[in-house]
């Protein structure tokens, strides 16, 4: 066998080596689609999902914080601590997970969301995106900083309102007249 019979023997079979290990790895493989979020609310995305938390141009990134569904409205804490009410419509306010919509009523307290900065005077917010949903994380990155909501009742009667400085006088039925500034929700 001479030299040059021994190489294209040698080239061939590391080329017919190559073409199999290369063949092997062309096995096919079902796309891997990303978790619903009925799947992430219930803890059915086996490893932790990459998040979508890419505050996209024009868009605020805030927390959930109440869902109001009689007022049609949602109130967030953005994430510069500001709080924010956004209207919306049950029929036209979409709410996006992973490319995929749901309704509002997908929308959960502490799920962390991004929307457009631009909000129309007397309109609803079109597109809500859910960045993380509450049951994929633990502690919540924007309202720490805030104090715990309290809800308190007062029975009493209004004594005084002074429209010019904003505030009101109520005086329970039992203790001392409190005198109170009424504060946007929430």
């Amino acid at each position: 066998m001479d030299s040059s019979t021994l190489y294209i023997r040698s080239y061939f079979f590391t080329l017919l080596l190559g073409l199999v290990t290369a063949l092997a790895g062309c096995a096919p493989v079902e796309p891997v689609s990303p978790p619903t979020l009925d799947q992430a609310r219930t803890g059915n995305v086996g490893a932790k999902p990459a998040e979508d938390a890419r505050v996209r141009t024009g868009e605020i990134e805030a927390e959930v914080v109440e869902v109001n569904r009689t007022r049609r409205e949602i109130y967030v804490v953005a994430a510069d601590g500001r709080r924010e009410t956004l209207p919306y419509d049950f029929d036209r306010t979409r709410v996006v997970y992973r490319g995929r919509e749901y309704t509002i009523d997908n929308l959960e307290s502490a799920d962390r969301i991004a929307y457009r900065s631009s909000i129309p005077p007397n309109k609803y917010i079109d597109i809500i995106r859910v960045e993380e949903p509450v049951q994929t994380r633990s502690g919540s990155r924007f309202s720490q900083a805030l104090p715990p909501r309290r809800t308190e009742i007062i029975d009493g009667t209004v004594e005084r309102i002074d429209q010019k400085l904003g505030v009101f006088d109520i005086q329970p039925h039992d203790g001392p007249q409190l005198r109170f500034t009424p504060v946007q929700c929430p």
